[in-house]
């Protein structure tokens, strides 16, 4: 299988082949990332790093189908109500449990924050409770649309300010962040992950790598790319972009396309 081809809740988490899981990743961003807060900004580029970090309730398969991630199953009791019961066994970076609080806390800071881009995702949306291990999510109008929606909702740890996010980023995906500097970051498999593990034990990602240099690349190794200015859109809208998978090398480019 080639790599940045299996299904994966993250786009990075699927790149690589797992018959060799202690290589590093390279990638080339085009976008920097000015924070960790994965509500901040609504663009790919962030939303391409930030989901390997950050997880969502429901995620979308290969054919833009809603399917669990960080809730194993959701029901609608009536057309305005949604009720999440969230995976048991679910840790943050920091190995501090998943609860439902967290999840409610994430749906009304972006309610509640009109300076954040991602709250988008929650039109129509009026409250979401804790209910035991359920979040209980209220809208104001029917929306049969709103679990794939909420893939773009990443949940982050109740008490979660601009301030803590942009210092240091705690989510529940499969990797954690292992340093960063303004124009490069490093991930590290999340070896406690809930579920199957990446392809590689390290991601390196060189940021604010324009299109010139994301063109050397490509000539100098097999590469794979996607969009990475623009805002994160349902994949089969996203503006196609030039690029390959090879299984000879482990790097990526990723910029905007023509």
């Amino acid at each position: 299988m080639p790599p940045c081809s299996r299904p994966s809740l993250s786009p990075l988490a699927a790149c690589g082949p797992s018959s060799d899981p202690d290589r590093e990743l390279r990638v080339a961003l085009y976008d920097n990332l000015a924070s960790f807060d994965p509500h901040a900004r609504n663009t790919v580029g962030a939303y391409e790093v930030l989901s390997s970090i950050y997880e969502p309730l429901v995620t979308l398969d290969r054919s833009m189908r809603p399917v669990p991630a960080l809730a194993v199953s959701w029901e609608t009791p009536d057309l305005l109500t949604w009720v999440f019961r969230l995976r048991p066994g679910v840790r943050f970076h920091d190995g501090a449990p998943l609860t439902a609080e967290d999840v409610a806390a994430s749906f009304h800071r972006l309610l509640g924050d009109e300076r954040l881009e991602m709250r988008s995702y929650l039109s129509g949306v009026t409250e979401a409770t804790a209910r035991g291990a359920d979040t209980v999510v209220r809208a104001h109008r029917p929306n049969a649309h709103l679990a794939s929606r909420l893939h773009f909702v990443l949940v982050v740890p109740r008490g979660s300010t601009p301030e803590s996010l942009a210092r240091q980023a705690n989510g529940t995906g499969p990797y954690a962040v292992a340093g960063w500097a303004p124009s490069s970051l490093t991930l590290q498999r999340h070896e406690s992950y809930w579920g199957d593990p990446p392809g590689f034990s390290r991601v390196r990602i060189d940021l604010g790598i324009g299109s010139a240099a994301a063109a050397k690349a490509i000539g100098r190794a097999g590469t794979t790319s996607s969009t990475g200015s623009e805002r994160p859109r349902r994949r089969r809208e996203r503006t196609p972009a030039t690029g390959s998978c090879s299984r000879r090398t482990s790097s990526c480019a990723t910029w905007p396309s023509t």
